[in-house]
This record gives structure tokens, C-alpha cells and sequence, in this order.
């Protein structure tokens, strides 16, 4: 966010930094607003990637890299239009307003604390992931689990998935308290009806308990 709002110092534009949780950048004149809501925050990297997930590296005419879509490119391109609307001296009877968000992917504080001090836009939109083409979420569901007996024989033990709830993760882990010869051709039979392409590797402990990781071959939890 730093290096955002100074380049937009460098450019001209007028500049607000809001208790370094969000900020803005904004140009033109008028009364009312238009708000263009982006974000700089990402969740956690994961590992296995083809190209660093920092790195910003452009093959087959892509950009690969966390935040390419959600949202640092997004955030990108909206700064480049309004520098080139500046650019060519189209006047505009309205102020337009780039805000910029550090907390999206983890409970919009960011913007909880910017409209705190700063005026609703009169209109506004925001160019996240594949926007217009994506327009709006299904929403994440959050859920408990629980078991009604201490009994370990055919219970989950323990279960972890993934950093954020909000992103697909690229490992997950089991341990069930069953012996693992059990469940593998049951496990691998669900998987292939639905086309999932994950296969269940472990062994059977002394104590019949089996540890099994399950990998997907094609990004699917």
C-alpha cells in the first residue's frame, strides 16, 4: 500500500493514508464519488509452484503469481486507467477515488476503519479476479465438527486443510482411526466417481490406527 500511494504522490494525485490499514488515491472534481474498491492483501503462498509466487514471471502471455488475479493485478490495471485518463486531460465532473484495502482476505478491517473516516462513495465497483466476468460469490461456509463418542475405531482423528477458508488448499491430511487396508479402495472408488484424481497412501500402525495424506493431481481439495 506504501508503494501505491506513492506513486500516486509521484503522479500528481491527491493521497490519503489511513492509519496504514487503507488509503486512497484520487482524482477529478464534484460532489459526488465513485469508488473503485481494490485490495493488496494475499493469502498464504502454499508451496508447489511452477513459478515463485512473488516473482511476477509472464509465460505464454500470462501473468502467474499470488495476487495476479485477486487482486494485485486488478489493482494494477485500474491505477494504470486513471493515470491515463489524467494523462490526456479528460475532464471529469466527478472525483474518482482508488481504495485500497490491506485486510480483504482476512475480515475487511481495512475497510471497516476506512469508512470510519472517510465518505461512502456515491457509486462504486470493484475490479477483483475476473471482473466483469465474475460478479459475484457463492460465500464460504463455515463449518464444526464434532463426535459423539470417545471411541477411536472408524473416527476422524484429526483433519488438517489448507491456511485460509478462503482458498483452495494444496495439501490436505487425515488421520483415522481405522486400519488403512480398509478404507484405501473405498476412499479411491469415491474419488474416481467424481473425477477427483487423488490417491490415498499410508500403513497400518500396531495399533490399527492408520495416517493416510491425501494429494490431488489436479488442484481439487
Amino acid at each position: 500500500m506504501d508503494w501505491l500511494l506513492e506513486e500516486g504522490r509521484k503522479a500528481g494525485f491527491t493521497v490519503k493514508n489511513i492509519d496504514n490499514m487503507a488509503g486512497h488515491i484520487e482524482m477529478g472534481e464534484g460532489d459526488e464519488l465513485l469508488g473503485i474498491l481494490c485490495h493488496v492483501d494475499v493469502v498464504p503462498a502454499g508451496s508447489n509452484w511452477t513459478y515463485g509466487p512473488f516473482e511476477g514471471s509472464v509465460a505464454d502471455g500470462k501473468l502467474f503469481g499470488r495476487g495476479a488475479i485477486d487482486d494485485k493485478g486488478p489493482t494494477i490495471a485500474a491505477w494504470h486507467a486513471m493515470k491515463m485518463v489524467k494523462e490526456a486531460g479528460i475532464p471529469l465532473n466527478k472525483r474518482v477515488r482508488l481504495i485500497i484495502g490491506t485486510d480483504e482476505e482476512s475480515g475487511f478491517r481495512c475497510v471497516r476503519r476506512y469508512f470510519e473516516k472517510e465518505e461512502m462513495p456515491t457509486i462504486g465497483f470493484a475490479p477483483d479476479a475476473d471482473f466483469p466476468i465474475i460478479n459475484a460469490e457463492k460465500g464460504i461456509s463455515s463449518l464444526v465438527f464434532s463426535q459423539k463418542t470417545n471411541t477411536p475405531d472408524g473416527q476422524l482423528l484429526d483433519f488438517k486443510s489448507g491456511n485460509r477458508t478462503n482458498m483452495v488448499p494444496d495439501h490436505a491430511q487425515a488421520v483415522i482411526g481405522i486400519g488403512f487396508a480398509e478404507i484405501k479402495d473405498r476412499f479411491e472408488s469415491f474419488m474416481d466417481s467424481y473425477d477427483y484424481g487423488a490417491t490415498a497412501n499410508g500403513n497400518d500402525h500396531d495399533n490399527d490406527k492408520c495416517q493416510r495424506e491425501i494429494r490431488s493431481c489436479d488442484g481439487a481439495q
